[in-house]
Order: C-alpha cells, then structure tokens, then sequence
C-alpha cells in the first residue's frame, strides 16, 4: 500500500498526525510526501517520525516555481493543494497510489480502497458528503457525482497516458479560469464518468455542521 500526501510548512503537523495515524491501523502501508518548501526543522521531523515508527517514507520536493503560477482562492488553501496533480510525474514507476490531505486521521484499515477494482476508471473517490451546488454546477456536473478530491486512489497509468495531471495544471494556469475549487473542480472536470465510488466512511467530514449519511455510498 502506498499512500501519498503533500503540504507546505502550514501543514507539517498535519502530515505527521496522518502518518502516524494511517500507520497505526494499516502498518503495511509506505508513505510518499510532496513537500513544497519545508524547513529543515520540519523535516528533521519527518525524519524523526520515519526512524520511530520503522516505515519507509519518502520526502519528494516540489519545487515552488512549478506551483507558482497556480491561483488561490480559498482562505484555508495554499498552492500546494496543486501537489497532488504532480504525483504521476514524480512518482513514474507507481501503478496506483491513495492520496490523502493532510488533515485526515485515519481511524481504520484502507485496504479495501486500496484493493477496490479500479479497471478503467481513472480514480476511486468518495461522493462529496455536502456538496455546495454551485461547485458542481460550474462544471456542468450533476451535484450527486460531484466528489471530494481529499482522498483519492489513483489509477497511475491512465493519468499518464492521457496527459490527465497536464490537462487540470493547464486549465488552472488560465487567469480566465472559473474553477472555484481550483484543483478539486479540475479533477471533478475531467473524471465525470470515470470515478469508481468508494464508501462514505473513507472521507467522512468530522464536523457537526456538516451532515452525512453514515458509511453510505
């Protein structure tokens, strides 16, 4: 199992409380980060946290001027969210990876995400448990469809193959684009028709404002 994440320094901690937590309940798992300017302290602690749990996890830097012309438009965002659109190319010889945010704390085994039968879909995902319409509807999505791209098992080969990771960056790189969700719209653009759904309880919202079925497709 490979499980893969990104921040810049905002998010170092959070990084950590993932690892550590998707270790815990699935310790077959290895780690890739997409690190976009850490400091050195911050990856000592990567480091440190890599030789106490005895897991393999790799440190991938993504350099600043890939993400710079990248907008942002959402107050909790930074342009490291962008991250996840490099993984194809930063990580060639990887058939499938889960990519996760780094606010998630895993509470359970990810193996059936991880085994789910992929097949021609570009990418397994869970539906969006509270989907604002307007995101959907700027791309012409039907709101049911519209998924939430915080975890995602990426089936590698097609992405590449398709140019599918370019396509998102080079739609995002328009001043004129009006993806409100940047990145998450971009993927949701492009995988209408190709996402295998995965269960709620793989992306469940820890908010009591926001309601969800529980553990529902």
């Amino acid at each position: 199992m490979h499980i893969v994440t990104a921040s810049d320094e905002n998010y170092v901690i959070g990084v950590l409380v993932l690892i550590a937590s998707a270790h815990r309940h699935n310790p077959e798992a290895r780690f890739s980060v997409l690190c976009s300017d850490w400091s050195a302290h911050s990856l000592a602690k990567l480091d440190a946290l890599r030789r106490r749990l005895n897991v393999q996890i790799d440190c991938l830097d993504i350099a600043a001027d890939r993400l710079a012309g990248l907008p942002v438009s959402r107050t909790h965002l930074t342009r490291a969210t962008y991250a996840r659109l490099f993984i194809p190319d930063v990580l060639p010889d990887a058939d499938r990876v889960i990519y996760m945010d780094c606010d998630i704390l895993v509470t359970g085994s990810l193996f059936g995400a991880w085994t789910c039968d992929l097949g021609d879909h570009i990418l397994g995902a869970v539906r969006c448990p509270s989907p604002t319409p307007a995101f959907a509807a700027e791309i012409n999505l039907p709101l049911k469809f519209y998924i939430n791209a915080g975890f995602l098992v990426m089936n590698l080969p097609i992405w590449r193959a398709e140019g599918l990771a370019q396509s998102c960056l080079s739609t995002l790189a328009d001043p004129d684009c009006p993806n409100i969700t940047r990145d998450e719209s971009a993927i949701n653009n492009i995988a209408r028709g190709r996402v295998r759904f995965l269960d709620a309880g793989y992306n469940f919202y820890a908010l009591d404002r926001v309601w969800q079925s529980p553990l529902s497709h």
